[in-house]
């Protein structure tokens, strides 16, 4: 197998996919749910919201950040970690 080859294979979105989990400063209002239709809302008792979900591909993660930015979120911590689809169907 080519170099090129093994390189498309490592990061083809077949493979995996993206888990998401963005903490906010504050309860967020219900359009966030519907601009992230596949991101799970939770309000906490602390006052802050936690967002998480699997996105379908990197540039999906990348057009998350700037939508948040725009919508005025203040951000506590945003993770994203690489699964394996199997391993996403798990958990």
């Amino acid at each position: 197998m080519k170099m090129a080859e093994k390189r498309h294979q490592a990061f083809s979105t077949d493979n995996y996919c993206w888990q998401v989990r963005v903490k906010t400063v504050a309860h967020l209002d219900n359009w966030i749910s519907d601009c992230f239709s596949r991101l799970k809302l939770e309000h906490r008792d602390n006052g802050t919201t936690v967002l998480t979900g699997e996105l379908t591909d990197l540039p999906a993660v990348y057009g998350l950040i700037p939508q948040l930015l725009n919508g005025v979120v203040d951000l506590l911590s945003l993770q994203v970690e690489r699964r394996d689809n199997d391993q996403a169907m798990t958990n």
